[in-house]
């Protein structure tokens, strides 16, 4: 057998933490800081790099023989097949989505901050009757920039490169280049708008009403999934959720308002706030209080259940993303 195929399904059926262990082995994988692989998931290349928080899940499959590169903070849903011998890099805080599948017969390489919904196809190769007869083969890699949101279903043909900051409806098939800033739907898709009519501007106070918007909807949802998570009060300090016999305070601070976190706190055990000028304070917070700084996009990783809670609810529900300012050991 070859002996690729055995490191494939060595790492296929070893448990999560054995995984990284043969990666760097075998295959000199740089893996960073807490990185996830999932139950019967393998990620296999002559090179493989994970970038810091990135996550693979569960059976999921990526086989890239030139080289495969994860970016920080990005996650591969379940049921990828991702697979070919070219490279396949995607950047950092990527999303692929479950179903879906990736032909790295040549290069695919996505920018920073690219969605691709469940069930899309992206393919580098495409031949099925013979070439000796006369019929067409066609080899590309396949480009894909930042901040672009492929919807679910979306097919991407061989050569096709897509822009930054752009949006595929889903269902839409993608047969040309896609412009910078476009909207794009259809089979074969065209523009059907521009991006640029579609962004608001925000100044601090739109800012203001957007977080309290995304915490209202967090107060509505996250108690109703059963995990025990009880909202006791809501008032002008904001939210007071209970957990586990703890309460903790979570509140948004305006843009004029002072961080003030005992006051903020009000008596909870734990206090998180989402702010819009708090970077500094983030090198120096006491163990009870948690910050989402909106001017650096960061907060300070945590083992603090709501805090985590909060922290996947604005990526997964409103695609704020925010990073970990410090890389150390988790409080």
């Amino acid at each position: 057998m070859n002996p690729r195929m055995i490191l494939f399904a060595a790492i296929f059926a070893a448990p999560p933490f054995l995984k990284k262990w043969l990666l760097r082995r075998f295959c000199g994988a740089k893996i960073g800081r807490g990185v996830k692989l999932g139950w019967l998931s393998a990620v296999v290349g002559s090179e493989v790099e994970l970038g810091d928080y990135c996550n693979v899940s569960p059976f999921t499959l990526i086989w890239s023989d030139a080289g495969v590169a994860i970016g920080s903070y990005s996650e591969i849903s379940a049921f990828v097949l991702a697979y070919g011998s070219g490279r396949f890099r995607i950047g950092s805080q990527c999303y692929v989505g479950p179903m879906s599948m990736i032909n790295t017969t040549e290069d695919v390489t996505f920018g920073d901050v690219v969605a691709i919904g469940p069930r899309s196809m992206i393919f580098t190769h495409g031949s099925y009757l013979p070439y000796t007869e006369g019929y067409w083969v066609r080899f590309a890699p396949v480009t894909i920039g930042s901040k672009v949101w492929l919807a679910a279903g979306v097919y991407v043909s061989p050569g096709v490169r897509v822009g930054s900051n752009v949006f595929v409806h889903p269902r839409s098939l993608l047969t040309a280049d896609v412009p910078d800033g476009s909207i794009m739907q259809g089979s074969p898709a065209v523009e059907v708008d521009r991006m640029e009519k579609l962004v608001r501007e925000m100044n601090p106070r739109r800012l203001e009403r957007a977080i309290g918007q995304v915490l209202d909807h967090f107060s509505e949802v996250w108690p109703s999934l059963g995990r025990g998570v009880r909202l006791e009060a809501k008032d002008e300090r904001g939210y007071l959720f209970r957990y586990r016999g703890r309460t903790w305070r979570v509140c948004a601070l305006g843009a004029d308002e002072a961080l003030d976190l005992e006051a903020r706190r009000g008596g909870a055990d734990r206090l998180i706030v989402v702010a819009p000028h708090a970077t500094k304070a983030l090198d120096a917070l006491p163990d009870w209080a948690h910050v989402f700084d909106l001017e650096s996009m960061s907060t300070r990783p945590s083992s603090d259940p709501l805090h985590e809670a909060i922290f996947r609810f604005m990526n997964w529900y409103y695609g704020i993303k925010f990073t970990y300012r410090d890389v150390g050991a988790p409080r």
